[in-house]
């Protein structure tokens, strides 16, 4: 993943709410699955293989997070679990099939959270956080950043 990309997320992230969050992590999961293509493609596999531990990261987390209270959570982690094995598999392998497997599951699940993130309207997790302003400011044809606001985040040195 870019330094553009990683930054957008990083954005996204500090306005996000709980079911945007996650939404998030689902679209971090699939840039990092586009970026393990790509490097088996080339026959990269150091560069695949941590493709993949950040995607099996981003799943554990996921899985870590659940409220096992809920019956659709205890669905959730057995189809999180089955996914990280079969990443585990595929870093055994060196097989891009688990992957498109386990791919087409997070996919699934992702259109879900999508739909349940359109009716949250909670207010965003972060509440402390500055804001960034995009504009066009004297560059001809460029676009820069100015981030205003928020000078101290509450920690002291």
């Amino acid at each position: 993943m870019d330094v553009e990309k990683k930054k957008e997320y990083k954005e996204r992230i500090v306005a996000a709410n709980r079911s945007e969050l996650i939404v998030i992590m689902y679209e971090m999961i699939f840039s990092y699955m586009e970026d393990f293509y790509r490097e088996m493609k080339s026959d990269s596999w150091q560069e695949a293989k941590v493709s993949l531990d950040r995607i099996e990261a981003i799943v554990r987390r996921l899985q870590d997070d659940l409220n096992i209270k809920y019956d659709v959570a205890k669905e959730l982690y057995s189809l999180y679990d089955f996914c990280i094995r079969h990443l585990s598999m595929a870093r055994s392998l060196k097989s891009e099939d688990k992957v498109r497997e386990t791919e087409k599951i997070l996919r699934n699940l992702y259109k879900g959270m999508c739909e349940m993130s359109k009716e949250d309207k909670s207010e965003p997790l972060m509440q402390n956080k500055e804001s960034v302003y995009l504009g066009m400011t004297y560059g001809k044809g460029s676009l820069n950043e100015i981030s205003m606001g928020i000078q101290n985040r509450g920690f002291y040195a």
